[in-house]
């Protein structure tokens, strides 16, 4: 069997003993060799995994699988220790990249249905929160996109308008150069402030909270025209 790269290989060990109701642990592991035993080795099971990374064709291979599974399993677990939030998240990726609201029980019914095993409500919030992470990036990637998606609306929507308040980022007492934090940003767009002056001169502004990672205040101004019909001219994210 062959394999992209060693993450696709790990987890492709680890879900044949899961589904077989084995557990194995890994003895050796670098960037070209990895070697699994069962974790019932001492006890006298002979069971044991080689793959290497093959330079010739530029995958991962299981080289060798010696022995048999010779370890009794009492009874069925609900959960398996190897069935962590990093496989359930492949697992779990398809389905939450389709239906990004899913609840967490569905993905646990999901995950039964396909490992036969139950994993807890905690660590299946926390697959699809890496999950997501792998669908989107994670919170610090997009933050850090942000000045880059500005500089594209003011590029493609002329007269847009950004403004944004930043602050050095310091570690260990020193500023980090070349990286700062957001501290607030506003911005509109050039039909908006375009069309501002055709509407009433009455602006409203309402917030909501944003969750997540980096918490804040989404702040959006809107106005009315003649036949009271709501049209969006600013918006803001700023501070708690």
């Amino acid at each position: 069997m062959t394999f992209d790269d060693k993450a696709q290989c790990i987890r492709a060990i680890k879900e044949y003993n899961i589904r077989n109701h084995f557990d194995c642990k890994t003895i050796y592991s670098d960037q070209r060799r990895l070697n699994f035993v069962c974790k019932l080795h001492e006890n006298g099971c002979t069971w044991s995994l080689g793959a290497c990374n093959s330079k010739r064709h530029n995958k991962w291979i299981i080289k060798s699988i010696r022995g048999h599974h010779t370890c009794l399993v009492p009874m069925l677990r609900q959960d398996h220790r190897q069935l962590d939030k990093h496989v359930i998240a492949q697992i779990i990726q398809p389905i939450v990249k389709t239906n990004p609201t899913i609840s967490i029980k569905t993905l646990i019914a999901e995950i039964k249905t396909f490992m036969n095993y139950t994993p807890s409500y905690k660590k299946t919030w926390l697959a699809k929160q890496k999950a997501l992470e792998m669908i989107h990036g994670n919170w610090k990637e997009s933050y850090a996109k942000l000045p880059k998606l500005f500089g594209a609306l003011q590029s493609c929507v002329p007269g847009t308008v950004v403004a944004a308040q930043t602050e050095s980022l310091y570690e260990g007492g020193e500023i980090v150069p070349g990286k700062r934090l957001i501290k607030c940003v506003f911005w509109s767009f050039g039909p908006c402030i375009n069309g501002f002056a055709y509407f009433k001169p009455i602006v409203q502004v309402d917030g909501t909270w944003l969750y997540g990672k980096y918490i804040g205040t989404l702040l959006i101004a809107t106005i009315q025209d003649g036949a009271n019909y709501i049209f969006l001219i600013a918006y803001a994210i700023v501070e708690d």
